[in-house]
């Protein structure tokens, strides 16, 4: 009898300790905050699966995914590198995997939540390109 009153009271004590998951849908996309037109280059697995330009105030590349949290682009949005391209020839190329010797200041990417990404009136989470990312902009290999 004590036995079967220890494993009740374990077995009850483990699912009341279970968290169930709570997965939200979340929505991204790039926003063009500069005066110049920007080339979105995708990529996944090295290959080129998209091009496209995301005129000044615009915005582009959209996603959506069910997650835990917000995690900014995900392998769920089916691509796993980004080149950003300006007029001039300078960008910035994000990817999931490799350094961030070419993402934004301070290590910022699409690939990770931070505050360049900002919630819309419409529940979208922008990643802001600004006319300082234009200014700063890497030359690209």
């Amino acid at each position: 009898m004590k036995k079967k009153l220890i494993i009740y009271l374990l077995t009850t004590l483990l699912i009341s300790c279970v968290d169930p998951s709570r997965t939200s849908t979340y929505s991204c996309s790039l926003k063009n905050n500069t005066n110049q037109s920007i080339t979105i280059t995708v990529y996944f697995s090295g290959a080129i699966i998209d091009n496209s330009i995301i005129e000044p105030s615009m915005s582009g590349l959209d996603c959506s995914y069910s997650e835990d949290s917000f995690t900014g682009y995900t392998y769920n949005c089916n691509f796993d590198m980004l080149k950003i391209t300006f007029p001039n020839g300078k960008g910035y190329l994000c990817s999931q995997f490799d350094n961030p010797e070419y993402w934004f200041a301070d290590q910022k990417t699409p690939f990770l939540p931070s505050e360049k990404f900002i919630l819309n009136n419409n529940g979208v989470y922008e990643f802001n390109i600004s006319e300082e990312d234009y200014i700063n902009a890497h030359i690209l290999p």
